[in-house]
């Protein structure tokens, strides 16, 4: 026998089936018809029918297909349900970008993933993008992640791509469109750990930056001398550059989305603003690029090529290919600027770490303590030097031996 219900609480607390059934067809939800083709024992078979499939008669569809076993049964024929023509991987995956909600770094570190190394890796006829989306086995992403390794990339890489694809899956798993994820077990290269990162050299920034499409070069030097992240970098206008008593500064209050859109900065609303200390270094860089590239009338010192602001996507691609021009580390992304810059602000000039976290925006000093906990480390001789130092400043000579 089959059975036609809804999981929905809208019939909640009622016991007469009449009564129920009244409430059904009214409610949105979607309906459900079991059944069985044997005895007690065998499988159960399921199928869900939504609203937006059957032009809102979801409820007569579903009766209408329980009659339909119903018949076959009668005359003992076996009925299955259809299986649902699912998405293909690729498909999934972009809609999953297109909604993911969560840090635009991390979403350009997926999209670059699955665009770059997943969706066209040849499974032996077949693209990994191209399975669909329930199809994809613990075997294909052991197979990937072998390929990526046999194909020479660092260890840091190949872990970036199976995160990207286990963040497909955690998300499908949550929808339910599948039951388990295929990444889980799957034994990953051993990798540096996630801060230990290289500092690029004055030269290497220099070539890095001139791989890149030319009014966006300045955003490598935003990034490595001013600390930005790559929307901010991007969201720069020429009028944001103020004189103060104690130096330029660059008055941020935007970055660039994804989406070719301007957004209030991270954990800030519209109306406030980020102070950046503008090096010697950084204005020399700074007027260059305003003396080379001309502004539009917004002010963009990064122009979009196809609308009014910089593409993150075709800015990525550009900076990879930097990254390899520049002999840089195959996991280097341009958050690795950032933290050259920190680096510089607390081991070398020493800044206080509340004055570092509000030049690079974070919410307080614990979170520049736990992100840069490393770097606080210093040597003894170290300590020994800087105290040292204080002492000398208030007139201490050291004792001839």
């Amino acid at each position: 026998m089959a059975s036609v219900f809804k999981r929905c609480p809208c019939a909640k607390g009622l016991s007469d089936e009449k009564k129920k059934i009244r409430v059904w067809k009214k409610c949105d939800h979607s309906a459900t018809v079991q059944w069985r083709n044997g005895g007690r024992g065998s499988k159960l078979q399921t199928l869900t029918f939504k609203k937006k499939d059957y032009d809102g008669d979801h409820w007569g569809a579903a009766n209408r297909w329980a009659a339909k076993v119903e018949g076959a049964h009668a005359v003992q024929e076996v009925v299955k349900a259809p299986r649902r023509k699912g998405r293909s991987f690729q498909e999934a995956a972009e809609k999953f970008l297109e909604q993911r909600v969560g840090p635009d770094s991390t979403t350009i570190s997926y999209r670059s993933n699955l665009r770059t190394h997943i969706y066209g890796f040849d499974l032996g006829g077949t693209s990994f993008g191209a399975l669909q989306e329930t199809e994809v086995t613990r075997e294909h992403v052991k197979s990937l992640v072998a390929g990526k390794i046999e194909e020479g990339y660092a260890a840091n890489t190949v872990a970036s791509i199976y995160i990207a694809v286990a963040a497909v899956f955690k998300d499908l798993k949550a929808s339910k469109i599948v039951e388990s994820s295929p990444c889980a077990g799957v034994q990953l290269p051993e990798h540096v750990e996630s801060r230990v990162f290289v500092s690029p050299t004055l030269e290497q920034v220099d070539i890095l930056a001139s791989r890149i499409f030319g009014p966006w070069q300045i955003a490598v030097y935003l990034g490595y001398a001013g600390g930005l992240r790559i929307g901010e970098s991007l969201a720069v206008r020429r009028d944001q550059i103020i004189e103060t008593d104690e130096g330029a500064v660059l008055r941020i209050n935007r970055q660039v989305k994804d989406v070719n859109t301007l957004v209030p900065l991270k954990r800030r609303k519209a109306h406030q603003y980020r102070d950046i200390p503008v090096t010697d270094y950084l204005r020399e860089k700074l007027d260059d690029h305003i003396g080379r590239y001309s502004t539009p009338e917004t002010g963009q010192l990064c122009p979009g090529k196809l609308g009014p602001y910089a593409n993150l996507t075709m800015f990525y691609q550009d900076f990879r290919d930097g990254v390899g021009a520049a002999e840089l580390p195959d996991e280097f992304t341009f958050h690795w600027l950032r933290h050259a810059f920190a680096s510089r602000a607390i081991q070398e000039a020493q800044l206080s770490l509340p004055q570092v976290a509000k030049i690079l925006g974070h919410r307080n000093s614990a979170t520049t303590e736990r992100v840069y906990w490393h770097l606080l480390q210093g040597s003894t001789s170290n300590a020994i030097k800087v105290l040292n130092r204080t002492f000398t400043k208030q007139g201490y000579k050291v004792m001839a031996a």
